[in-house]
């Protein structure tokens, strides 16, 4: 009887240890599938068959695609990227690329008046550029997400899931077409991101997973200056060798063809050792001249060879540089980078500020000629007398321009008179537009005192920069705001600060010196 009663204790026993380690080993294996994103496979989320297996951590493709991906909460561990191995990309010297960088913001700051770019145009764009550079692809420096500069998030340009920290995103995608056309056409795109104060390996993970079945993507962009940029007085914080590594890892774990780019002016932004097969980017300006641009250049691929580099040029404040060339896109990238060729694979990247007119720039001609003749006009100017009609106005600019042969009749046409009011220090002489920001100390009138004289200065081909005393409003919101408004003016040439009201709302003093803006 003993006998029996014990083995029935001891069955029962060895039956609910059994129990218990089968448990153990379901919930170490569920857990161990959760940590490594195991549960789903493939491009198209089926269902696969679950196993324990360690993670393949050199094929991340096996190990991260699933539904958790896109909630960008499947960022690969510390450890799955130290343990990842990979071959560096490796590129010719010369000049590979050539193309244009892009944001949601740069070609609407210009002054030619025009929209964004329809696909069509980024096309032609792109060709024309690289028809400049004999052996060179066409390519794109394309922004998806840009700083907040109030809150230091991101905003990136294709929906996002929601609840992610300082990541938003936007109801449509705005990528689509455009990388449809390039993975047709054979261009080149690094998509780039100014991330602010959000995770950058979660931006990386998000944008190059989003976009890997697109050919023409060779791989992801840092702006450095934006890069956890509060406090860092414009300049951005430092990347790291270990940040850097797990950047580059990243990328390779989405796909082993793929670089990354990291850009700033200042080399010693720059990772100090950890260089591997990084395509560092200048995006540096205000040079002296065409030779002080020729030695930044060779410092800068001097500094990270035999690395790529990317030349990011043709800002404004750099025209009386680049405008000295018979063909600016193509003659400056070929002066600059003419010592360097040999030694660097380069990619001349033009800015979208002012590549629109730089690709058919009609250089002013310097010298005796006088190339526009006209007048100033302000609210006040004209005194007493009634303020001239628009016929009057043509009339004046007709009469000055015929005094010297072959200029253009031209207008410096003030748009915005400084207050002394506490509240409002720039006063500008059209109603509040809808849909544009609002710098603060700013007051509107209650009709348009521009547009009959505009319409008439494009009907006559006349030359008219707007101009404005700020006062203590903000100068560039001000200047966006303006260039804005009057854009589809095909007379509106440009944007004018008279300095002695910068900054300043008392006669008589001398202003604030217009600095970096």
């Amino acid at each position: 009887m003993k006998t029996f009663f014990w083995r029935t204790v001891v069955l029962r026993t060895a039956v609910l240890l059994l129990g218990i380690s089968f448990l153990f080993c379901v919930a170490a294996c569920d857990s161990l599938l959760k940590e490594n994103g195991h549960q789903k496979t493939g491009n198209n989320n089926q269902e696969s068959e679950v196993n324990c297996e360690e993670p393949d951590v050199n094929n991340p493709q096996n190990n991260n695609e699933n539904t958790q991906l896109e909630a960008g909460i499947n960022l690969p561990s510390d450890e799955e990227i130290a343990a990842f191995t990979f071959e560096e990309v490796k590129f010719p010297n010369g000049i590979n690329w050539a193309g244009l960088r892009s944001s949601p913001y740069g070609f609407l700051q210009d002054t030619t008046g025009k929209e964004f770019p329809t696909t069509e145009e980024f096309d032609n764009y792109a060709a024309r550029m690289a028809g400049n550079y004999e052996g060179s692809n066409g390519a794109f420096v394309w922004i998806v997400g840009v700083v907040d500069e109030d809150t230091w998030d991101c905003s990136l340009n294709f929906p996002v899931p929601e609840g992610l920290d300082k990541i938003n995103g936007s109801e449509t995608d705005e990528n689509e077409e455009f990388l449809t056309m390039a993975d047709e056409r054979g261009y080149d795109v690094w998509l780039q991101v100014e991330s602010g104060n959000a995770d950058l390996l979660t931006l990386e993970w998000l944008v190059l997973n989003r976009y890997k079945n697109h050919k023409c993507v060779k791989g992801f962009g840092v702006d450095v200056e934006w890069y956890k940029p509060a406090g860092t007085r414009g300049y951005g914080s430092k990347i790291t060798d270990e940040l850097a590594k797990k950047i580059n890892t990243i990328a390779k774990m989405v796909d082993s063809g793929y670089t990354v780019f990291l850009k700033h002016w200042e080399t010693d932004w720059m990772p100090p050792s950890y260089h591997s097969d990084f395509i560092f980017v200048t995006d540096s300006q205000g040079f002296s001249d065409a030779d002080d641009y020729k030695r930044h250049a060779e410092r800068w691929a001097s500094s990270f060879s035999p690395n790529p580099v990317f030349l990011q040029i043709g800002y404004d404040r750099d025209e009386e540089v680049w405008g000295e060339f018979e063909s600016p896109t193509k003659d400056l990238g070929e002066y600059i980078s003419s010592d360097i060729k040999d030694s660097s694979a380069i990619g001349i990247i033009w800015v979208d500020f002012t590549l629109r007119r730089a690709l058919d720039y009609v250089p002013i001609e310097k010298g005796a000629k006088v190339n526009y003749a006209g007048l100033r006009v302000s609210p006040y100017g004209f005194g007493r007398k009634s303020f001239p009609t628009v016929e009057d106005f043509d009339g004046y600019a007709s009469k000055i321009s015929s005094y010297f042969e072959g200029s253009t009749g031209a207008f410096i046409w003030l748009v915005g008179t400084v207050s002394s009011s506490e509240e409002y220090s720039c006063s500008l002489n059209f109603p509040e537009p809808e849909g544009i920001s609002i710098p603060s100390g700013v007051s509107f009138s209650d009709k348009d005192r521009n547009e009959e004289f505009l319409s008439m200065a494009d009907e006559k081909g006349y030359a008219v920069w707007l101009q404005v005393e700020s006062g203590f409003a903000d100068i560039e919101q001000l200047a966006t705001l303006v260039m804005t408004k009057y854009k589809n003016h095909k007379c509106v040439k440009g944007f004018g600060i008279d300095a002695e009201w910068y900054q300043n709302v008392t006669d008589g003093e001398d202003g604030t010196p217009v600095d970096d803006i």
